[in-house]
């Protein structure tokens, strides 16, 4: 197996060099995906004790395992860590273990969760909603900023990575809008927010973010260990915003996922306007169909209430 001490690229580029190497080598679209996929198996890497170049086939599985996610983004993740592997092979091409060990990885089968179902998919009741929406209710930097990402992702329908790239020049305060600029499949969209909570904690945040660090170019930003300082002006990682969740069950008691706020947007919405082309649009959905498969639920209450059989 590769000996990750004496590699030449791990010691004069580093993993974070190596990421970037990779992500100016595919689409845009590809890039936010493979680096979410490297900032989680860092933060893997760090709690099991390992190098983040050690990408052993058993590290490798251990990880994608220990993901609670879809089959199909498991086998993302795979694809991004053996491309990673592969560029490892083109840059330290005298090593023929990255080779053999690229071989190795493109063996590995992407597996379902043990009980052979996919991750669980729920939509939060509205009084749950409340509940986690108002979670964070003090004046600290992370509260307010935590109070105003959580109300992007259930009153907007934002994707995470969506949400960590906004921008201020993105958000239209006065007609409580967002803009989108790299959806998935890489299109923009506009967003409304809706009601006027999330509205309200974007100002809030917007004001205290400015007078404390200056005009800033991105909404979420990362905050320092202390948790009350900021940190520099770039988008907030990825797997803070699972944090942030994670923070907020254990506040309100409500277990939820970072994706289930869209889903419970989404059904809410067509739950009480019956417009599902909107929440198609919302939601930046290719297709009808996968925006009813979010708010299967809302559909058949809808549908209970609006039909009136002869008979039964």
């Amino acid at each position: 197996m590769v000996d990750i001490q004496s590699t030449s690229i791990i010691r004069t580029d580093g993993f974070e060099r190596m990421v970037q190497i990779v992500e100016q080598t595919v689409a845009a679209s590809s890039a936010r995906i493979y680096r979410q996929t490297y900032e989680r198996w860092s933060i893997w890497c760090s709690a099991n004790g390992c190098n983040p170049f050690a990408l052993t086939p058993h590290n490798v599985t251990a990880f994608l395992a220990s993901q609670k996610v879809t089959k199909a983004t498991r086998q993302r993740q795979l694809s991004a860590l053996r491309k990673l592997v592969e560029m490892c092979s083109l840059l330290d091409y005298r090593n023929p273990e990255w080779a053999a060990l690229h071989t190795v990885l493109k063996k590995i089968k992407v597996q379902s969760t043990d009980d052979g179902t996919e991750r669980g998919k729920r939509a939060l009741p509205p009084a749950e909603a409340d509940k986690v929406l108002r979670a964070w209710n003090g004046n600290s930097l992370q509260d307010r900023r935590n109070r105003a990402l959580i109300a992007v992702l259930f009153l907007a329908g934002l994707r995470r990575s969506e949400a960590v790239a906004l921008r201020w020049d993105d958000v239209d305060l006065a007609e409580g809008v967002l803009t989108v600029r790299h959806g998935k499949g890489d299109k923009a969209r506009q967003v409304p927010l809706l009601g006027d909570f999330a509205l309200k904690t974007l100002e809030v945040w917007k004001t205290v973010l400015w007078q404390t660090a200056g005009k800033r170019e991105y909404v979420f930003c990362p905050l320092r260990k202390s948790k009350n300082r900021l940190g520099d002006d770039k988008p907030m990682p990825d797997t803070d915003v699972y944090r942030v969740v994670k923070a907020t069950e254990k506040r309100t008691g409500i277990v939820f996922a970072p994706h289930d706020a869209r889903r419970t947007l989404l059904t809410e919405y067509i739950d009480q306007t019956g417009d599902v082309p909107g929440a198609q649009r919302i939601a930046g959905h290719a297709n009808e169909s996968t925006t009813l498969r979010y708010a299967q639920a809302a559909s058949a209450r809808d549908l209970r209430r609006k039909a009136r059989l002869r008979y039964g």
